[in-house]
C-alpha cells in the first residue's frame, strides 16, 4: 500500500509540545483513513484558526501506530508519530505547502532532500508536474 501524506492544522499549544517531543501522538477523527507509515506535516494555528510561522513547520512525521476504538470515541484513532530526519527545503511560508498549479517555480524549490523525491503537494496528480528535476 502505497503511503499518504496528510497536511494537518495544530494549535500552537500542541505544536510545542509535538517540537519538543513531550507529545507523541494525535488524537484525529479517522476521516482520511490513517495507516501506519503514512506521513503528516503540521500546519500551526493560532486559536483563531490562522497559520503562524512555527518551528514545526516543514518538519515530517511518521505514523508509528494506529489505535482504533479502545477507549476512543467511534470514528476516532490515536496515532504515534515519531518525527524524520525530512523536511522539507525551503520551509513553507506560514505552514502552506506549495501547489504546483498556482506556482510551479515554488514546487520545484519545496522538494524533500531525498534525492529529487516528488514535491510535497499532498496530492498525487500533482506529484508528476512537481517532480524536481
Amino acid at each position: 500500500m502505497k503511503r499518504q501524506q496528510h497536511q494537518l492544522k495544530l494549535r500552537k499549544e500542541y505544536a510545542d509540545a509535538v517540537l519538543s517531543g513531550e507529545k507523541n501522538f494525535e488524537i484525529r477523527y479517522n476521516d482520511r483513513d490513517y495507516h501506519k507509515g503514512d506521513l503528516i506535516y503540521f500546519r500551526v494555528i493560532d486559536e483563531n484558526g490562522r497559520d503562524i510561522e512555527h518551528k514545526l513547520s516543514g518538519k515530517e512525521f511518521e505514523i508509528t501506530y494506529v489505535l482504533a476504538k479502545f477507549g476512543l470515541q467511534d470514528g476516532y484513532v490515536a496515532l504515534g508519530i515519531k518525527q524524520t530526519p525530512f523536511r522539507l527545503k525551503p520551509e513553507p511560508i506560514k505552514g502552506y505547502i506549495c501547489d504546483p498549479k498556482k506556482n510551479k517555480e515554488c514546487a520545484k524549490t519545496a522538494c524533500y532532500e531525498r534525492g529529487g523525491l516528488c514535491c510535497l503537494t499532498l496530492n498525487p496528480e500533482y506529484a508528476k508536474e512537481a517532480k524536481h528535476e
